[in-house]
């Protein structure tokens, strides 16, 4: 169980979005600090009141500030200001996040791409013939199914048949197996006898 005391490093796309909300707010309270269109008094106190504990949010995430309980500060600035400035803080942090998780979003050339996956399975026949198959695990690469069988070959069991098996070619019936299996396809499709 996590210690509820100990600060945790806050995500990437959590880190951007606040320090894109700083760069704005920076902006924005340079452009509005001379003229007409100076901040009042009471605007800038409620926009600094807003952002002033991000820091500690982004230094000792996961404490005392996390993203959601910051959310109440900047929507008490919105509520009171973004109608007369046009500014919005939670929009700000809304839309940063929103275009990281845009950018992770994988285009369908890569879905495509990425529609093969490795099943690794160990088949034992026991002295009566009977066939046992343990379904090991589903990887996305050759290399970390292989890197399984390095694991399990030393286990019980395992160790007894711990070569990987070629049932086209191989005389050996007990051992891994591992398939190239695309997913979003029927890979049986008839039925089956019961008897």
């Amino acid at each position: 169980m996590s210690d509820p005391n100990r600060s945790q490093i806050v995500p990437e796309p959590v880190l951007r979005a606040y320090l894109q909300l700083f760069a704005h707010v920076s902006l924005y309270v340079r452009g509005h600090s001379t003229g007409d269109g100076r901040l009042s008094d009471q605007e800038l106190f409620d926009l600094m009141d807003a952002i002033h504990n991000i820091p500690e949010m982004l230094t000792a995430h996961g404490t005392t500030f996390t993203h959601d309980a910051l959310q109440p500060y900047l929507a008490a600035y919105d509520e009171r200001w973004q109608d007369r400035r046009g500014l919005s803080l939670r929009k700000i942090v809304q839309s940063q996040l929103a275009s990281h998780h845009k950018r992770l979003e994988p285009t369908e050339e890569v879905r495509q791409e990425n529609r093969t996956v490795f099943l690794l399975q160990h088949v034992h026949v026991h002295l009566d013939g009977e066939e046992h198959i343990k379904l090991i695990g589903v990887y996305q690469t050759m290399e970390a199914a292989c890197a399984a069988i390095d694991r399990l070959r030393i286990q019980p069991g395992f160790c007894d048949f711990p070569d990987v098996i070629d049932f086209d070619s191989s005389p050996e019936e007990s051992g891994f197996d591992i398939s190239e299996v695309r997913v979003d396809e029927d890979h049986w499709t008839r039925g089956f006898a019961t008897e």
